[in-house]
């Protein structure tokens, strides 16, 4: 999800480097044929370049408390970690040591807590969080399902994106309660005053309806 699949030919036939075979966070496979070794594949996983800038836009957010959980080993999470700009992370996590830390969390935190995930080990962490975000593309039909939030495009500051479109709406949704109610009150009293007649009570609720309507849809405008 953080990284992208590499795939490095680094020798065929010809002699093959200790060093090459030994890079950090790669693994490794052999192809030989009749006890003849004819080349050796270098998998290796490099940060995706939208990640560090996507984390930080998430402080900005009111995202504070950010965790990494994942299956590689300590040495190869502590050089993500680092790259990503992030001082909490546990390696060598099986799926039932995620959903562990998430139920962890959420009773420490008190807080909504928010997981992000694309693999099938991730799907019962995605289900027990407060809002699963799945990667749909890049995950699992697994995932996909536990999530309940969905992102159908390869991009992790789409995440970012979420939080603060769901932020937003919040924001612009207590906006619209509150200027619906306060409006109506103001006729209510203006009515009972005998300001005005019932029909044209009954015209300016209309009115307010459609500014309540008017001002929810400003969301569809919104951009990160």
């Amino acid at each position: 999800m953080f990284l992208e699949n590499r795939l490095c030919l680094v020798a065929i036939v010809h002699r093959i480097s200790t060093a090459d075979l030994k890079r950090p966070g790669a693994s490794v496979a052999l192809l030989g044929m009749d006890d003849r070794l004819l080349a050796a594949f270098v998998f290796e996983d490099s940060a995706r370049s939208e990640v560090r800038s996507t984390l930080d836009r998430l402080r900005e957010l009111g995202v504070s408390r950010q965790l990494m959980l994942t299956g590689d080993t300590k040495d190869v999470a502590a050089r993500h970690a680092e790259a990503f700009g992030l001082t909490e992370y546990k390696a060598d996590c099986l799926p039932e040591d995620k959903l562990a830390v998430v139920h962890s969390l959420k009773d420490e935190l008190k807080q909504p807590v928010v997981m992000v995930g694309d693999g099938i080990n991730d799907a019962p962490s995605l289900a027990a969080a407060d809002v699963g975000i799945a990667m749909g593309i890049l995950g699992t039909s697994a995932s996909t399902e536990a999530g309940s939030v969905v992102i159908t495009v390869p991009d992790i500051s789409r995440v970012a994106y979420s939080v603060a479109l769901s932020q937003r709406v919040l924001y612009i949704a207590t906006q619209s309660i509150l200027i619906g109610i306060g409006l109506s009150l103001v006729l209510m009293i203006a009515g009972a005053l005998g300001l005005f007649v019932p029909v044209f009570g009954a015209f300016a609720q209309e009115v307010i309806d459609v500014i309540v309507i008017l001002n929810a849809l400003r969301v569809r405008s919104y951009t990160l």
